[in-house]
This record gives structure tokens, C-alpha cells and sequence, in this order.
């Protein structure tokens, strides 16, 4: 039997994409903390657009700060943002508060392909200067440099996760070309607060399936395709709320950087628009997982054919188990609410 949710294991409520005055959002790196902080969050990382600061040094013992930035790649060579158009945008989440690099200044972090077009919101001079991949400089909305650029990230130290493909307008034979993503988001507020649907599930089960196909399951892969919600949260008022929305629980040993990181490498979380898993365990073809009160229970094993258990008219349920079928090769788990809160977990191979 494995347990990939354990009830006892402490489960950290975290915002994985957030940006702050350092580029288009309207908090600073201070209200940010104290605002996520009053909210229930215990990790927060501000992904500002190509913006490499560290926030990291602003940690304390109950809420830690994870650094990263927001790189984005459009079909414009000069960024110019074309709302008819795809593009692509990765967050970039440092797997460590510090640079392996020591050419780079603490405060900053590596930063892949500047572009005097793309700094708009940072200082030309000092992206210049961390940059540790200028042949990307040029930049491309082709698969090849998207890849080159992913494959770049990965060897500087970064997690690669894929923002909204959705918003992004990325077709599915864009998304099913990337290589090296080690996470999709697949519950992005202020996305769906834009579209009303910014629940990129599909993409993820299709991205599953590609990966099955080709044979890319190893355990001994380190980049995994695993799933997290987030905000996107710009706080631009005017009664446009994209706070406090889209989630990720990352399951730790204890609220630092080490573990924290440790525990995303390994897939250790998964993503909530609310709601929470307590527990989740795989015993050979048996699955059994406990949440909150909620509607329904899904196994995922294809689009066509997912188990389900609804809770009786009326009433909520907090468990269920499943009999996995033979030939799935992988399953992952959702949950709903009656007003609409969800989670979903990350992949099981089975």
C-alpha cells in the first residue's frame, strides 16, 4: 500500500503565481504577505513578469516566501501582446534560496534569454548582466526554442510550470509538444474570474495521455507532469477580486525552503479551487481517499469512462473507494462541492 496523501503529513496552503508592483500588480511584496497571510496561505511565491528578485530573504518561521519569476514568449518578436494570438508563459520557481551560480547577486536570480523588448517591467541592465542563456535572446514561438528555453530553465536551477494554457490560447498539439514542464496549471483565478473557464483539466489529461503513449513514465524522471492551481493575482480593484481563488496544498515536513522544494520535486501536492484531500492511498487495485464534505468523488481513468460517487440528494460525503480496472496505467482524483469548490490531485501510476 501507498499513501500519497497521509492525513497526519501537515498540508501547506500556498499561492504559486502572484505578482506585486515590482510589474503590472498593485501590492507591494509587503501587502502581499500580509494579505495572503490573513487568508489561511503559508507560502506565497511572486512571480513578477521577467522580474528575477528574490523574495525568499523575507521568510519567517510561518510563512515562507518562494522565489521565481513569470517569462513569457510571444509570436511578436518586440513582446507585443496580441489578444487573437497564442503565447506561452512558464513560471519559473527556484528549486533553492540560493545561486549556484556565485556571478549572480544574491538578491537576484538566473535569468534565461533577455531581450531588451521583454524587460519592460525590470532594469535592462541588471537582466543583462544574470542572464545565463543570451543565445535564447532572439525569442521564438516555435516548439523548438520553447523547449530549448525549458530545457534551459531546468539546468538553472528552476521548476518549469506551465501557466493557463487556456488563457494563453495554446492549441493542444502545442501543449502535447513540451518537454520538461514539471507542472501544469490547471486552476488559475484570475483567468476564469477573465473567461469564466479556467479549469485546464483536459489539457492535463490529454498531456497525461502523450506521456503514456511514449513511454516517458520513469521513476527515475525527475520532471513529472504534476498539476497546481494558483491566483494570477494582479489586484487591480474596480471590483475585480483575483485573490484568494485558485490554490495548491503542498504536503512538507516542516515550512522551509529545503522541504518545501523537496516535496514539489516529488509531486508531493495538488490543486484546489477550496476544498482538500485528507488522505489518499493505493493498495494494488484498491484506491480509498477522504476530503472535505463535498458532492462528488471522481477516479479519473479516461475521458470516457471515470468512476464516480455522488452523495445522496440532500447530503455531502468525505470518502470514498474505488476498484481500479485493469489497464488504466495511470489514474488521478477530483473532488466538487455543491457551490462549486474543487481539488485535483496529481497522477498515479497504477
Amino acid at each position: 500500500m501507498t499513501v500519497y496523501i497521509d492525513k497526519k503529513r501537515t498540508q501547506y496552503k500556498a499561492n504559486l503565481h502572484s505578482h506585486s508592483t515590482l510589474s503590472d500588480g498593485k501590492l507591494t511584496e509587503e501587502e502581499l504577505i500580509e494579505a495572503y497571510k490573513k487568508e489561511g496561505y503559508s507560502i506565497l511565491a511572486i512571480t513578477d513578469h521577467e522580474t528575477p528578485v528574490r523574495h525568499s530573504g523575507k521568510s519567517t518561521s510561518d510563512f515562507l516566501l518562494l522565489d521565481g519569476y513569470e517569462a513569457y514568449i510571444r509570436p511578436s518578436s518586440k513582446c507585443v501582446y496580441n489578444k487573437f494570438k497564442p503565447e506561452i508563459h512558464l513560471n519559473l520557481i527556484a528549486k533553492r534560496s540560493t545561486n549556484a551560480n556565485e556571478k549572480i547577486p544574491a538578491e537576484y536570480m538566473p535569468y534565461i534569454g533577455y531581450n531588451f523588448f521583454y524587460t519592460k517591467y525590470f532594469d535592462k541592465k541588471i537582466a543583462k548582466s544574470v542572464d545565463v542563456a543570451r543565445k535564447l535572446k532572439n525569442r521564438y514561438f516555435s516548439k523548438w526554442y520553447i523547449n530549448t528555453f525549458i530545457e534551459t530553465a531546468n539546468r538553472n536551477d528552476y521548476f518549469v510550470f506551465l501557466n493557463h494554457p487556456y488563457w494563453s490560447m495554446m492549441d493542444v498539439e502545442m501543449v502535447n509538444s513540451l518537454e520538461g514542464i514539471h507542472s501544469m496549471e490547471i486552476f488559475n483565478y484570475s483567468s476564469m474570474r477573465i473567461n469564466n473557464d479556467e479549469g485546464d483539466i483536459k489539457y492535463y489529461d490529454m498531456y497525461l495521455r502523450r506521456e503514456k503513449k511514449k513511454g516517458i513514465f520513469d521513476r527515475k524522471k525527475i520532471n513529472r507532469p504534476f498539476c497546481h492551481g494558483a491566483d494570477d493575482n494582479h489586484n487591480k480593484g474596480r471590483g475585480f477580486s483575483d485573490s484568494f481563488g485558485g490554490a495548491t496544498y503542498i504536503l512538507a515536513d516542516s515550512l522551509d525552503y529545503d522541504s518545501v522544494s523537496s516535496s514539489i520535486l516529488k509531486g508531493d501536492y495538488y490543486a484546489s479551487t477550496g476544498l482538500q484531500i485528507k488522505h489518499l492511498e493505493i493498495n494494488g487495485k484498491n484506491a480509498r481517499i477522504e476530503t472535505d464534505d463535498c458532492q462528488t468523488i471522481i477516479m479519473h481513468i479516461t475521458p470516457k469512462s471515470s468512476i464516480r460517487v455522488d452523495a445522496p440528494e440532500g447530503s455531502t460525503i468525505n470518502c470514498a473507494e474505488f476498484k481500479i480496472p485493469v489497464g488504466c496505467g495511470f489514474v488521478y482524483f477530483s473532488i466538487k462541492s455543491k457551490e462549486g469548490k474543487s481539488a485535483v490531485s496529481r497522477f498515479y501510476e497504477v
